[in-house]
């Protein structure tokens, strides 16, 4: 069985960056750096939701993330 389910949208680094409430260099320097699970489209990297949270929960304590901690107020 497969853990991450194929129909689930896949998102763009500026969505994940805001529901983590990170910056967008955050991601691509844990992309870089600790491997955070993306798919390349094109020129474009995507994100599934669920598999990133997998990650941050395996590897919080190298990241210095918990991401079970809320997140940051809306912009609005």
């Amino acid at each position: 069985m497969n853990p991450f389910p194929k129909d689930e949208p896949l998102i763009p680094k500026r969505e994940l960056a805001y529901r983590l409430g990170k910056a967008e260099r955050t991601i691509d320097y844990w992309r870089r750096q600790y491997g955070l699970p993306c798919i390349k489209v094109s020129r474009s990297v995507m994100f599934r939701y669920s598999a990133v949270l997998r990650f941050l929960e395996k590897n919080a304590g190298k990241l210095g993330f918990n991401p079970r901690a809320p997140r940051r107020a809306s912009r609005n």
